[in-house]
């Protein structure tokens, strides 16, 4: 059985929607990816959530020496799969 949340087990350390918290954190806008993963699941698999760690770190790599037609490419390549994917699945 997984994790279930409570209030006591997620604290958030700042409203990110305060735009004057944001700011004196990060000192404007910045572009970002998360990730969150419980704890029991890097106990668990830390292979699999390295694993993750290591594909997301060389994805935000790609993007900052890809062209912007290149990411925009790729982009479309996702989506055009996803839409086959959820007509082969309404299909059955």
């Amino acid at each position: 059985m997984g994790h279930r949340w409570t209030r006591a087990s997620a604290r958030p350390i700042y409203d990110v929607q305060d735009e004057k918290a944001w700011n004196r954190v990060f000192g404007g806008p910045i572009p970002v990816t998360v990730g969150y993963v419980l704890k029991e699941t890097i106990e668990k698999s830390p292979d699999l959530v390295q694993g993750y760690v290591n594909a997301s770190w060389r994805a935000q790599q790609w993007i900052h020496r890809a062209k912007d037609e290149e990411v925009v490419e790729l982009l479309v390549q996702a989506v055009h799969g996803l839409v086959l994917s959820a007509r082969s699945s309404c299909a059955r």
